[in-house]
């Protein structure tokens, strides 16, 4: 039998580490053992060694706390700034936009922000379409209001005036028109969260700080930051309008979909499921070509321009997820909550009130009436 090489090595290094060992311990290969022990004493002084380093105690601990403490509130201190001009441009283009507006359209655009459900129901599928479809083309008017709006007041669109004198004077136009055509593009390709984020100076890209204020990008953000309420203020319109449809509409979708539905009964009950997933297909595409615009024709008619369109005297009830105001024949959805009753003005609110209600709670105090 050939001589272990390792045989009695992981006895020897015990005992160089700790002499206090007893002798007994026995006398196999000890691989496993070996590693096992050396691992923990490596684990053991990675964890002093972690310990010391993020002891309160150390000063590179304390500046370095101290200078991410001085980083935040400086990130705080601007975005308070921005938010202001944000509301002046408000005021001065007379949108009719206060916080407590632009606060609520937040809400409205977070709470109907579409979801995709895995598995999806047809109805889940249809809502999802309808909601992105409500979202993408309420971008471009919003647009083009801010465009129309800085028409009239004679303003060019704020640019890095090094990328200007880079190019002769007789294409700056064209470089102009190239940059603004860029923002555009990155304003509609915004998701509604962060479009709600954005238009109350909340950027999630500035980690720390902001741009100089007064400067081309401060006053480029602001001008964004109004073209993001426009969208918000079209896109709640439209749900409203979506939520409590006419029974025309209705009728209209169901028209749709009856023929779809009654041939899926005859071939589910003849077992045809490779025309069964035709219909499916076929589905997919009623509800994203021909729903949506449809939809889109009637939710959009009717929008008018400023905050004071979308007050309504009737509200008794306010949604506590997306701050909806809620008229008297709206009240058929409820949930009662520490002794009080919260109304909604749709199944997706209630499902995400009642997921986390002190969370709601928390940030919407439930409008006046509440």
């Amino acid at each position: 039998m050939l001589n272990n090489p390792f045989s009695g090595l992981y006895h020897r290094i015990i005992q160089r580490i700790h002499p206090k060992v007893s002798a007994t311990a026995p006398q196999s290969s000890g691989l496993d053992e070996l590693q096992a022990q050396l691992q923990l004493l490596l684990a053991n002084a990675w964890s002093r060694k972690e310990s010391e380093a993020l002891s309160p105690d150390q000063p590179e601990v304390h500046k370095r706390r101290s200078q991410e403490e001085g980083w935040r509130e400086e990130r705080r201190i601007a975005r308070a700034h921005l938010l202001e001009a944000i509301l002046r441009r408000h005021q001065s283009f007379a949108t009719g936009f206060a916080r407590s507006q632009l606060e609520r359209l937040g809400l409205v655009l977070k709470a109907h922000e579409p979801r995709a459900f895995s598995p999806a129901t047809l109805e889940q599928t249809m809502q999802f379409h309808i909601l992105g479809h409500l979202y993408a083309q309420s971008g471009p008017p919003a647009w083009a209001k801010l465009v129309q709006l800085l028409e009239e007041k004679s303003l060019d669109w704020p640019v890095s005036p090094d990328l200007l004198e880079s190019y002769r004077s007789d294409d700056r136009t064209a470089v102009l028109a190239q940059c603004t055509r860029t923002l555009e593009m990155t304003f509609l390709a915004r998701s509604p969260s962060y479009t709600a984020d954005y238009m109350m100076g909340e950027i999630p890209v500035w980690t720390y700080l902001y741009p100089m204020q007064g400067g081309w990008l401060w006053e480029q953000t602001v001008l964004e930051a109004v073209a993001c309420a426009f969208r918000a203020h079209l896109f709640a319109f439209t749900v409203n309008r979506w939520i409590w449809r006419d029974p025309h509409l209705e009728e209209q979708l169901t028209a749709l979909l009856e023929p779809y539905l009654a041939r899926s009964r005859t071939l589910v009950a003849d077992v045809d499921l490779s025309s069964s997933a035709t219909i499916l297909e076929d589905l997919q595409h009623l509800f994203v070509e021909v729903i949506t615009r449809i939809v889109w024709d009637y939710a959009s008619a009717g929008h008018c321009w400023g905050a004071e369109a979308s007050e309504d005297p009737g509200f008794v009830a306010w949604d506590p997820v997306c701050g909806m105001g809620l008229k008297s024949s709206h009240l058929q959805l409820s949930f009662t909550w520490e002794e009080h009753t919260h109304y909604f003005c749709c199944k997706s609110c209630l499902e995400q009130f009642q997921a986390t209600p002190e969370s709601f709670f928390r940030n919407w105090g439930g409008g006046p009436g509440q």
